[in-house]
């Protein structure tokens, strides 16, 4: 009798990042010039209120988390064991 495969004993495919997300910055905004802001920034804010509210984590590329943080996604996604940080 053939005992049931754990799941942490599935293969799991390639881990590949996704673009899932368009992230646009507060402080970017205001660089939008005043002229473009009723054509653009207002329609978009307006569309905001029809689409569901997310929480998100957003870390950018410059950072220090960012490489980190991009392991522990690859690692929860693929079943492997995330590395430890020091000082954890």
């Amino acid at each position: 009798m053939e005992h049931p495969t754990r799941d942490s004993e599935m293969p799991h495919p390639p881990f590949q990042r996704e673009d899932r997300y368009i992230v646009i910055k507060c402080s970017d905004l205001e660089n939008v010039p005043v002229g473009y802001r009723s054509s653009l920034v207002e329609p978009m804010l307006s569309l905001l209120a029809h689409l569901p509210r997310r929480e998100c984590l957003v870390i950018e590329s410059d950072w220090p988390e960012y490489t980190p943080t991009w392991a522990a996604i690859q690692a929860r996604v693929t079943g492997q064991p995330a590395e430890r940080q020091r000082g954890e």
